[in-house]
């Protein structure tokens, strides 16, 4: 039987082979780093997959810690009301707004009708009490409210001495010293006025009281 020499590959033969392999390798290495960006992506969080969170009513700001579904501030508007109870599913708001010129920019009869329209509570507080004090039992009830964990709506008419009050008692329970829960609310100015002392006092007792006593020069 005849046996035929076998023939060399061809040069084309090569390229082709080549070109092939080239192809191979570059699909395998593109599903690696696909599955890379994948796996990165998953573990770290992205800035295009998450939504910014929305805007709070201008004069409204966000407790920190475990308080940060309590929200503080002044006195907003009804449509500003409206959007914010929506948007941020606030179940308590907290009124201690009871000034005339709080009163002007929306009366308590018509922030009831709009907090409750949302199915939220609304609490109507008067904090003063006498001899220069204030009224412990209903600032333990705010407490209560506070405390729940649900997101609550505090103001006052200015957002700074009576939602002060509510905000220093809370950062007391979360175990804040006397210095950092001043910094925090920014009373720096507001603890060097005597006409406020009712209410410096009160958070300072308050932090007294969870056995965190800060010193006299502290003060």
């Amino acid at each position: 039987m005849k046996l035929y020499p076998k023939e060399k590959p061809s040069t084309e033969f090569f390229y082709v082979l080549f070109v092939l392999l080239v192809c191979v390798y570059l699909y395998h290495a593109g599903q690696s780093h696909l599955r890379s960006e994948a796996t990165q992506a998953a573990m770290t969080p992205s800035l295009q997959r998450t939504q910014p969170a929305p805007k709070l009513p201008d004069g409204v700001g966000q407790m920190i810690g475990k308080y940060r579904m309590v929200f503080v501030g002044e006195q907003i508007n009804a449509e500003q009301l409206t959007e914010f109870l929506a948007t941020y599913d606030i179940r308590h708001v907290i009124d201690l707004a009871n000034e005339a010129k709080a009163e002007n920019i929306l009366p308590n009869r018509e922030e009831r009708f709009i907090v409750e329209k949302t199915g939220a509570s609304y609490w109507p507080f008067n904090i003063e009490g006498e001899n220069d004090r204030l009224n412990q039992v209903v600032l333990a009830t705010i407490d209560s409210l506070v405390d729940t964990g649900l997101p609550v709506f505090v103001h006052c008419s200015n957002g700074i001495h009576r939602v002060g009050v509510v905000k220093g008692r809370a950062y007391a329970r979360d175990g804040r010293r006397w210095k950092e829960v001043v910094a925090l609310l920014r009373w720096e100015k507001v603890v060097i006025d005597a006409k406020y002392d009712r209410y410096t006092n009160d958070v300072w007792e308050a932090v007294q009281a969870l056995n965190q006593p800060p010193t006299f020069s502290q003060r």
